[in-house]
């Protein structure tokens, strides 16, 4: 590394955004582990973060960098920073009750990053982490990589992930992106009693998410520009990757019922991204989104049968539709049953002013329902 990879430009432009997010995620992070009194951050460049702590009355933080450039802007006093290799096993740094490492991780080659988690392991038994996760880009990144591989390493210095930061933060525009999308809390498997107490707490399960707002703007970067075969490549792998993880939000408001609304509404931003990443109108969006809203909720209410919608109404396989997609846009709408267990017929009979709207009689029947209860 080189004084001109991290110069005066380059600290300016992270010191605002920086000093902005900690304002908003260290009282935050200090409710959830109210027994902080030092802080030790590991990459600390002009001390931002740590600036924030102390200004929470911290008494003890401490910042450890390159020193490339960075002194001479430094937030903190000149006797709490402390000059370092990064890339090498970290020795003689004193105990701290918290240590933090953020968008750090990935300006080190992949051959640094066992030995950088040990040496942040090695100075506090709970870690604020953060890294920046593939196709995120950034200043010399180095090894961009997901959540799993960062959660595994500190699995293998005895520390569990609890990924209960990014919720809380996710849609919060006063943090930068970066951080509501990588920040992990992770703490020694011998301390059950703050485990136990941030179990309580919605968490993304250490998932791989891709912030919308970073899609949204790639998106409309690169819209109607040739992209490169590796770019294609690339922005495949990004649309799968989005996919995946819109499935996997979606499959957690069923394990997490208290956090459904607020899942409910991360899975829609993500696939909101997505549309716009695959340039479909916002028209469109919305239909597919009512439609699998609604497939959802007569799923699970299981009152949709296939096998009895195509014996009942064989033109069903001509349409060229998925019988359930069939329902949602035609059948219903002709007063055709999803299954046997509820006739549209006889609901509109007793609810005729739903004939003539655009209100989905099933879905109707499905919130009165859920309002009773």
């Amino acid at each position: 590394m080189t004084d001109s990879t991290y110069d005066e430009r380059f600290y300016e432009d992270i010191s605002d955004g920086s000093r902005r997010s900690a304002a908003v995620v260290v009282p935050l992070l200090l409710r959830l582990l109210p027994d902080i009194h030092s802080v030790v951050d590991f990459g600390c460049g002009a001390g931002a973060w740590l600036a924030e702590f102390s200004l929470c009355g911290l008494p003890i933080v401490s910042g450890l960098d390159f020193g490339l450039g960075t002194e001479e802007y430094l937030f903190i006093p000149r006797g709490r920073f402390h000059i370092m290799d990064l890339s090498q096993s970290v020795v003689g740094v004193p105990k701290h009750d918290l240590a933090i490492s953020l968008e750090v991780a990935e300006h080190l080659p992949d051959a640094a990053a066992r030995s950088f988690v040990h040496s942040i392991a090695s100075t506090a038994e709970r870690v604020l982490f953060s890294a920046a996760t593939p196709l995120q880009g950034g200043h010399s990144h180095l090894n961009e990589r997901w959540p799993s591989y960062w959660i595994r390493l500190f699995a293998e210095a005895g520390y569990r992930c609890h990924d209960v930061i990014r919720p809380i933060i996710w849609n919060d525009q006063r943090i930068e992106w970066w951080y509501r999308q990588n920040l992990l809390l992770f703490v020694r498997e011998s301390k059950t009693g703050i485990a136990h107490a941030l179990e309580g707490l919605a968490s993304f399960q250490g998932a791989s998410l891709i912030h919308p707002e970073k899609l949204i703007y790639l998106a409309g970067s690169h819209k109607g520009e040739a992209l490169a075969t590796r770019d294609v490549e690339a922005w495949n792998r990004l649309d799968a990757a989005l996919h995946t993880q819109a499935r996997r939000v979606a499959e957690l408001q069923s394990r997490h019922p208290r956090s459904r609304r607020f899942l409910l509404n991360l899975e829609r931003a993500l696939r909101r991204a997505l549309a716009v990443f695959r340039g479909q109108s916002k028209e469109v969006f919305k239909t597919r989104w009512r439609e699998r809203r609604e497939r959802r909720l007569i799923t699970r209410a299981e009152l949709f049968d296939t096998f009895w919608y195509t014996r009942v109404y064989p033109d069903v396989s001509a349409s060229g539709l998925k019988p359930f997609r069939h329902f949602l846009r035609i059948g219903v709408w002709q007063g055709r049953d999803p299954g046997p267990l509820f006739s549209t017929q006889q609901y509109l009979a007793k609810h005729p002013w739903l004939i003539g709207t655009s209100v989905n009689p099933v879905m109707h029947f499905l919130e009165e329902r859920g309002a009773r209860r």
